[in-house]
């Protein structure tokens, strides 16, 4: 049993008991309030509470009251005739008044959302800002949402939401570390080249509250296969923009499961790892890797120097010691800066690179999209 149910299922019971034992607890003298009444009322679609109280001459706090099961301000999005309770006597004008002020709750729809789609892709799609999403939803943590929540919307043309749509799917394949518009999204996997035999490959971006079960079973695969096939720590949480890949059933339809998935035409998938991986990334800092190769005795942080780099990081990259010495025909791997006004980690290096190496940037790598494989060449002795 839940730890939060553990804590009011015993408050529960008391309270049943000290109720048909009054008199033991000495309750037997308090005067029992009349049961409260009210009339029931259906309204057409997504309606607050707010315009229920006006259109039966309530106050609000009266509506919430009756009306405990409506945790978010207003009736279930997409149901509609759903049923809610008013003071009684309110019931005869209601649905008049109701109608008198529909300019103010009709124009909205029920959307019902994807897994993988962002809230923030919802706010995009129908043209609101993501605090009038929040305010007309209730939502106070978006980590809550998940697929299959059916949200209230504005109404808005199929044409326009169609254009929003496209933005929303350009912003969240556009959300790379240091990618610019129109640059297709570096997905890394354990093996670029696996495949399954009888199943398609589909890749999913992780959002807020996605779990690994949840995910799962939004694509209809086992738990313990999306974690083999992602190379996931047992029992590790997903992140936000974590890209997973997926092997499902030929003639699985993402839209008609309300799954929101990745266009394999826009992304670049790479062994983890592997040269190709690390020449992409790092030409979307602006930088490139190269191969130095020690021409004598020389130490770690003197090479880090030359390249504007820290002794530390040069270190990290080739897995040794920050105070490391090289010998003679050592090689190790450093990064150049190619395009300084790429981000601002290129920028803050070539700050710190010396002069008379600032002038001689180094050609960012082909990428296999261009035609060739990944490239490491050789830095300058110096």
């Amino acid at each position: 049993m839940p730890w939060e149910t553990c804590l009011y299922t015993p408050k529960v019971l008391a309270a049943a008991i000290v109720g048909h034992n009054r008199a033991l607890f000495g309750y037997d003298k308090v005067k029992e309030s009349a049961p409260e009444t009210w009339d029931e009322v259906a309204v057409p679609t997504s309606v607050s509470l707010a315009i229920i109280a006006r259109a039966s001459g309530a106050a609000l706090a009266d509506i919430v009251r009756l009306n405990p099961q409506l945790r978010r301000g207003r009736t279930p999005p997409g149901e509609q005739g759903y049923v809610v309770r008013v003071p009684s006597g309110a019931k005869a004008d209601f649905q008049r008044k109701l109608a008198d002020i529909q300019t103010d709750w009709d124009g909205y729809d029920a959307y019902v959302m994807a897994h993988g789609e962002r809230f923030e892709d919802v706010a995009t799609t129908f043209g609101v800002s993501l605090s009038q999403l929040r305010k007309l939803n209730d939502v106070s943590r978006e980590g809550e949402l998940e697929g299959g929540t059916v949200l209230v919307v504005p109404r808005i043309a199929e044409e326009q939401k169609a254009k929003n749509r496209a933005k929303a799917k350009a912003k969240l394949l556009g959300s790379g570390i240091d990618q610019k518009d129109g640059e297709a999204l570096i997905v890394p996997v354990p093996d670029k080249d696996a495949q399954v035999d009888g199943k398609q490959r589909v890749f999913y971006r992780v959002v807020s509250g996605d779990t690994v079960a949840s995910v799962a079973k939004a694509l209809g695969v086992k738990p313990a296969e999306l974690v083999t096939w992602n190379a996931l720590d047992d029992g590790g949480k997903l992140h936000p923009k974590m890209v997973l890949q997926a092997w499902v059933a030929p003639d699985f339809d993402g839209e008609a499961h309300h799954v929101s998935l990745l266009d394999e035409d826009q992304l670049v998938v790479v062994t983890r790892g592997s040269d190709e991986h690390l020449d992409l990334a790092e030409q979307r800092t602006g930088r490139v890797r190269s191969e130095y190769i020690a021409k004598g005795k020389e130490k770690l942080a003197d090479i880090a120097k030359k390249h504007g780099m820290s002794s530390h990081d040069l270190a990290r990259i080739n897995q040794i010691s920050y105070d490391a010495v090289l010998e003679p025909g050592q090689k190790i791997v450093v990064y150049d800066v190619a395009d300084p006004k790429r981000s601002a980690r290129a920028e803050e290096q070539w700050k710190k690179t010396p002069r008379a190496r600032r002038g001689k940037p180094t050609a960012p790598p082909r990428t296999a999209s261009e035609g060739g494989g990944p490239v490491t060449r050789p830095a300058q002795v110096e």
